[in-house]
């Protein structure tokens, strides 16, 4: 019976790390395409990139860096990436530097008819420390760039709950996915 029990915690030790492995490389394949995708708008545009770290880092480990600098001519964006390993994630921003991560659940319940929502595992966390020495400028903005981009982003704001979407202010950082990003680019309407 203890060898079982040991074979099956391997099976699912395995079978977790299976799941983050395939998370990691979708999640790295996703990058790669709109570092790509910005390039190329940047090339066809004239616009001006430059990496300031390793782009795909930013998928596990956090940095007090900006990840990568666009320079249009007359404005300016310091990017800085967010990923979410899972599309199922909601980020939910108490502030501008701190958020929760967690995935949400719906279940039937029992003997009823409403459907309930749960909430199985949260995480605090804190953009790092150098984002909130960035000086700004009138043609600095600073873009938080979520890519992998999670399923919800919400914010709170004035006490209520906003969701968030492409070119939303969270404090001093505006909030893109890859898609509207590319697309502000390209049409060079700035932030």
């Amino acid at each position: 019976m203890f060898t079982f029990l040991v074979m099956l915690l391997d099976v699912s030790a395995l079978l977790i790390l299976a799941v983050f492995l395939v998370q990691c490389i979708r999640a790295v394949i996703m990058r790669a395409l709109l570092v790509h995708k910005l390039k190329k708008i940047c090339g066809s545009q004239n616009y001006q990139i430059q990496k300031h770290r390793w782009l795909f880092l930013s998928i596990l480990f956090k940095s007090s860096k900006v990840d990568l600098s666009i320079h249009t001519g007359d404005q300016v964006y310091h990017v800085r990436f967010l990923a979410s390993l899972s599309s199922k994630k909601v980020f939910h921003f108490v502030d501008e530097y701190n958020y929760i991560s967690y995935l949400k659940t719906f279940t039937a319940l029992p003997m009823a008819t409403k459907v309930s929502e749960q909430i199985n595992f949260a995480t605090f966390h804190r953009l790092p420390v150098g984002e909130r020495k960035l000086p700004i400028s009138s043609n600095d903005t600073y873009v938080l760039l979520f890519n992998p981009t999670p399923n919800n982003i919400t914010s709170v704001v004035d006490g209520t709950t906003t969701e968030i979407g492409n070119g939303t202010k969270i404090g001093t950082l505006v909030a893109y996915n890859g898609k509207g990003f590319c697309a502000m680019l390209k049409n060079n309407n700035g932030c």
